[in-house]
């Protein structure tokens, strides 16, 4: 049995700037959100381990896009157990819970367009939430944080699944 190593192409300078940029913006958006931030960020690393124990292969470009909205579905399960809670959020369980069940089970381009859909009407209602109430500004910020980065993360899992699918119809198309 040989011990093959892969190793990742190395970063560029532009990639490193930008990690440090999210890092520095991540710690400071965490400083100010608070709780509201950290519960969510939490959960959505504990879904990243547990995905990846089952997500291999081609489906593993889906772990990071599902984990992110496993977090916000923890953190609005939380909303169950505020007064009047589950007449918030209920509906955003069930419809938030089934699709990425229908993502993690066929992370595939229906179910990601059906995220990507369902993430984007739900940042309208958040922004328009923050513009008319600002009972917890910074609960209502994490959920648009984290709308944006599932709707850039579902774009970023289309566009690596058309170039797998780019690669895997130029090898067929080479073998033939």
């Amino acid at each position: 049995m040989t011990n093959r190593t892969v190793s990742s192409p190395p970063k560029s300078f532009c990639s490193r700037v930008l990690g440090i940029a999210g890092w520095l913006l991540g710690l400071a958006f965490g400083r100010w959100a608070g709780v509201s931030f950290l519960i969510p960020a939490g959960l959505s690393v504990a879904a990243y381990y547990i995905l990846k124990r089952f997500m291999s292969g081609a489906r593993a470009v889906a772990i990071l896009p599902a984990a992110i909205q496993f977090g916000q579905l923890g953190w609005i399960c939380l909303g169950l157990l505020a007064p009047g809670g589950f007449a918030q959020v209920w509906m955003d369980i069930l419809v938030l819970g089934g699709l990425l069940l229908w993502f993690c089970v066929k992370p595939i381009f229906a179910p990601a367009i059906a995220l990507l859909a369902y993430q984007t009407i739900s940042l309208a209602v958040n922004i328009y939430t923050a513009t008319v109430t600002t009972n917890s500004l910074q609960a209502i910020s994490v959920h648009i944080l984290f709308r944006l980065t599932a709707i850039g993360l579902i774009i970023y899992f289309l566009a690596q699944r058309a170039r797998q699918r780019d690669a895997s119809v130029q090898n067929d198309s080479a073998t033939a």
